[in-house]
């Protein structure tokens, strides 16, 4: 069983107070630890009534027993944490999965040139042998030149082909990145560092609108959409229409936006009444 976050502060609160108003009580709760003999209901008037604590050192070994909670302040001190790893739930509940763990946060990252970077204040080469990519989980102390440029690519399979690709990427030094498993963590990464980005998706309304709500939106002017200049020959020879009829209801919010770039590539594919998969430019 276990002892919610909030039910934890409030026992906290009677430890110091040795009383607390019972409608700020779960009533489940309160019922539970009155039959246990560890509170006292008194009555407050007709409709009011107050919770007592009997005994702060009886309370302790309850939460122990019945809980595994051995030090009340040091379980809220812990569960307020934003990431809580799996031993510290252990430690302070005998329970793992007291708390949602995060254990897989971060992103992956891909090179076909060696890039000298930092991880946790040591070197690291990103350079990953072909068949295998690099995953950085300490985002947070992972550092690049400030010459490279971050390209953020939306589908695997042009992930793991970038060899592929180069022709994509003259004239600038690139880092591939993934934002593997879906979340925040590409985006918190790339807000604290200075790098331009460039976002590499597909070529229709929805990977314009993954682009614009999910990092043009965060990191304004540093952000831009990988658009190739046959783009109107791609869309035309390799499009599809079923793409293009199918994400109608996401034009309008994106027009709204009012990126010239954006707006240019939305000519194109209005051209052509076609979207294209970005699996189109692996050669």
């Amino acid at each position: 069983m276990t002892l919610p976050l909030h039910i934890a502060k409030k026992l906290q609160a009677l430890k110091e107070t040795n009383s607390i108003s019972a409608s700020l009580f779960n009533k489940a709760f309160t019922d539970s630890f009155i039959a246990d003999g560890i509170l006292i209901r008194q009555s407050l008037g007709r409709t009011k009534y107050k919770l007592v604590l009997k005994d702060s050192k009886l309370l302790d070994v309850y939460l122990k027993n019945k809980y595994g909670v051995s030090d009340l302040s040091n379980y809220i001190e812990v569960l307020e944490k934003e990431n809580i790893e799996g031993h510290e739930a252990v430690v302070i509940s005998s329970d793992s999965k007291i708390k949602k763990i995060r254990t897989f946060k971060g992103f992956l990252i891909n090179s076909y040139d060696k890039i000298e970077c930092s991880l946790n204040g040591e070197p690291f080469i990103c350079y990953p042998q072909a068949g295998s990519f690099a995953f950085i989980y300490d985002f947070e102390h992972f550092n690049i030149p400030s010459d490279i440029i971050v390209i953020g690519i939306e589908n695997s399979e042009n992930f793991r082909l970038i060899n592929r690709q180069k022709h994509l990427f003259n004239g600038m030094k690139p880092l591939f990145v993934s934002r593997y498993p879906q979340g925040g963590d590409l985006v918190k990464w790339l807000l604290r560092i200075n790098n331009p980005y460039i976002h590499f998706g597909d070529f229709d309304f929805a990977g314009i609108s993954i682009y614009l709500t999910e990092y043009k939106k965060h990191l304004k002017d540093r952000a831009s959409f990988l658009v190739p200049t046959d783009i109107q020959d791609l869309i035309k020879q390799y499009g599809s229409r079923k793409l293009y009829n199918q994400q109608q209801h996401l034009k309008e919010s994106i027009l709204i936006n009012g990126d010239l770039q954006v707006i240019n590539l939305i000519n194109a594919i209005d051209s052509e009444k076609k979207g294209l998969e970005q699996q189109v430019l692996i050669k």
